[in-house]
């Protein structure tokens, strides 16, 4: 070990006077007054969000924008609430489709080192990521659900939860495999995320199994998404008590 014995010489040729106890009270209350004038900075949080936002890929916007087409096609013709069923079934895990390669970005590009000794955590990135995708899609169903109801008499609460199943089904279905597969190929991401998606299409075939129990199916579909957010806040846990033995 580095010997400090000069360092010690050199600060005990200037010793401090002991203050008086009502000094330091006096300080430590001018110093608590200085603290609660503070105005809490979230700057940082903003331009983080900004920057993640900035990050996410072009052609998950674009594919935002062709489904949100997609649905102001069909959205004259589709009159029945069966068809606005299948409707919501067939593009709804089109619009999830690039989810899951969003999320394996940092892993595909080897960034996980990085990530990990960045201010923000790994799971607060990647929490900030799932919000904003999963917002614009939320959005979308949102606004659709809106405007079917109004446009055809329906009941909008009713499409929304309907056009919200395959929505979180797909969730967690992505959160999933993000915490138990390990992709390093950009055709295996691909690969997995479309295999996810007609999977999820294949369920327009069922939509008969929704007609009376789509409140069921909703909420075993909200507690299916939980479930696996709850899996990966588990995950990110022990993995942030091996790094920094938290």
């Amino acid at each position: 070990m580095k010997d400090n014995q000069s360092f010690y010489d050199f600060i005990s040729a200037y010793p401090i006077v002991e203050a008086k106890d009502c000094v330091k009270q006096d300080t430590i209350k001018k110093a608590a007054e200085l603290l609660s004038q503070q105005t809490k900075y979230v700057g940082a949080k903003q331009n983080f969000v900004l920057n993640q936002f900035k990050s996410i890929s072009k052609v998950f916007w674009f594919i935002q924008f062709i489904c949100f087409l997609l649905f102001l096609v069909n959205f004259t013709t589709t009159q029945r609430l069966k068809d606005i069923q299948i409707l919501f079934l067939t593009i709804v895990p089109v619009m999830t489709f690039y989810i899951l390669p969003e999320l394996f970005k940092t892993q595909f590009y080897n960034m996980e080192e990085i990530e990990a000794v960045c201010f923000f955590s790994p799971f607060k990135t990647l929490a900030v990521k799932m919000t904003l995708v999963s917002s614009c899609n939320f959005l979308i169903i949102g606004i659709m659900s809106l405007a079917f109801g109004i446009y055809h008499q329906l009941d909008i609460l009713e499409l929304l939860c309907r056009g919200l199943i395959p929505f979180n089904i797909s969730i967690a279905l992505t959160i999933i495999v993000f915490d138990f597969i390990k992709v390093t190929s950009p055709y295996a991401m691909l690969s997995i995320s479309a295999f996810l998606t007609l999977a999820l299409i294949q369920m327009r075939n069922f939509s008969f199994l929704l007609d009376n129990t789509w409140l069921g199916v909703y909420f075993g579909s909200v507690l299916l998404m939980l479930f696996a957010i709850g899996i990966m806040v588990i995950q990110f846990k022990h993995m942030e008590e091996r790094c920094y033995g938290a």
